[in-house]
């Protein structure tokens, strides 16, 4: 009878040391860390990284949000929750952009052609390898006025794809007074990004 009361002791103390260890951890690190992660890496922002880091960052901060839900944790297990998804957050790939996606924002747009300016003047220099790389549009290995000319290219050919042709259009389609702008290849131009004349 002695051992088995010496024994249930013993398991009390434990269950009661226990208690008062994990009372004591201090979560509002690993708190303010998933508060943070939720709030930045949202699904648009996710869907610039790769399927496979994706996937490990989102099992990871499941885990981490499990441990900020248990009454009972040990201060090892939140260390570990806090580094584990510092870890996975850092291990996050970037999908390769495409040619001309000078900002990296999935699309090819005159913001990619603002965005070479300003590197080749120097007032906001591509440091990022992939963006320094999605910016050599025309894959000489420089970048310079004739990148900006390839996506103008781009662009112009993307926006011509998607008109419809004039006699695809109903009559009413154009308002009374409205003048029809046709396009050819001798006459599409361009603003200059620099500000002056026009880019033909």
């Amino acid at each position: 009878m002695k051992s088995l009361a010496g024994y249930i002791g013993v398991a009390l103390f434990a269950v009661f040391a226990f208690s008062m260890q994990s009372a004591a951890v201090d979560k509002t690190a690993l708190q303010d860390l998933v508060t943070w992660a939720e709030s930045y890496y949202t699904e648009e922002e996710l869907s610039r990284y790769t399927a496979v880091s994706v996937y490990v960052y989102r099992n990871t901060l499941f885990e981490a949000k499990l441990v900020l839900l248990y009454d009972f944790v040990y201060p090892h297990e939140v260390d570990n929750a806090i580094y584990s998804l510092e870890l996975a957050i850092s291990r996050l790939e970037r999908n390769p952009p495409e040619k001309g996606d000078a900002d990296h924002n999935g699309r090819i747009n005159v913001a990619d052609i603002i965005v070479i300016r300003d590197h080749i003047l120097g007032t906001a220099r591509l440091t990022d390898q992939l963006a320094l790389w999605a910016a050599d549009a025309n894959s000489d290995g420089v970048i310079n006025i004739f990148d900006m000319l390839t996506i103008r290219d781009v662009i112009l050919r993307n926006a011509l794809s998607e008109t419809p042709s004039q006699s695809a259009l109903p009559p009413t389609a154009l308002p009374k007074g409205e003048p029809r702008v046709s396009y050819t290849n001798s006459v599409c131009h361009l603003a200059s990004p620099f500000g002056r004349g026009v880019m033909r």
